[in-house]
């Protein structure tokens, strides 16, 4: 995925990788799907461009990978409130249930993290109460109060049970 947020997807084996020869009158949908999920969907998917695949294990491409997951997170919690906020047409209760039952896990899993940038720390509190305010809308924190705390290399988020309370990031 290129900044400008369009996507390259190479088909498998059509650009010298090492997954199965793809054609298309034989392949089936499993085995793309399996290549998606092989190439994009693991802990270091920077990688698996052929730009930074030579990096690999390198001081400067272990940093662009971790700079590119902590981006990603970031602009997946934007994608999810602006997908709460405004959901797509007809899908508007699959949105809602969807977020009001993994809203806590998606919260927890994001806002614990250690070690992380400066650029986390700030990117993530600058959007976290316009996202736990849209997850409390929809439910999916109950009477949680959801405080975000920045520590020198870490993000913490307290859960405590309570009035429902968004809270301006406290910065310790």
């Amino acid at each position: 995925m290129y900044e400008c947020g369009t996507v390259c997807l190479s088909l498998p084996k059509t650009n010298g990788g090492l997954e199965p020869m793809w054609s298309p009158g034989s392949s089936t949908m499993l085995q793309l799907l399996v290549a998606i999920q092989n190439r994009f969907l693991n802990a270091k998917p920077l990688f698996n461009d052929p730009t930074y695949a030579l990096m690999r294990d390198t001081q400067y491409g272990e940093q662009a990978s971790f700079q590119y997951n902590e981006m990603t997170l970031i602009k997946s919690l934007k994608t999810m409130l602006y997908t709460m906020i405004r959901p797509p047409k007809n899908f508007e209760d699959f949105v809602a249930g969807h977020f009001h039952n993994h809203g806590r896990g998606i919260l927890v899993t994001t806002c614990n993290k250690k070690p992380c940038s400066v650029t986390f720390k700030n990117e993530l509190a600058r959007n976290f109460r316009p996202v736990a305010a849209a997850f409390a809308q929809i439910g999916a924190v109950g009477r949680t109060i959801l405080i975000l705390k920045l520590k020198e290399d870490e993000v913490i988020l307290e859960m405590t049970e309570g009035t429902i309370c968004p809270n301006t990031p406290s910065r310790n």
